[in-house]
């Protein structure tokens, strides 16, 4: 849960922080970060969108 909510900094004010977090908890969960973070973004700019 930590780990999404880093993708949508919504876990700490300081992007730094968070993106140390994000990817040590990524790391442990076998889950490449930053390419997670920016497919999840693309995913939520698209939702719903049937094309």
């Amino acid at each position: 849960m930590i780990a999404h909510e880093c993708g949508h900094h919504a876990f700490h004010p300081n992007r730094r922080i968070e993106g140390v977090v994000g990817f040590v908890l990524h790391s442990i969960l076998l889950v490449p970060y930053y390419s997670w973070a920016h497919s999840h973004a693309v995913h939520h700019a698209h939702c719903n969108h049937l094309e």
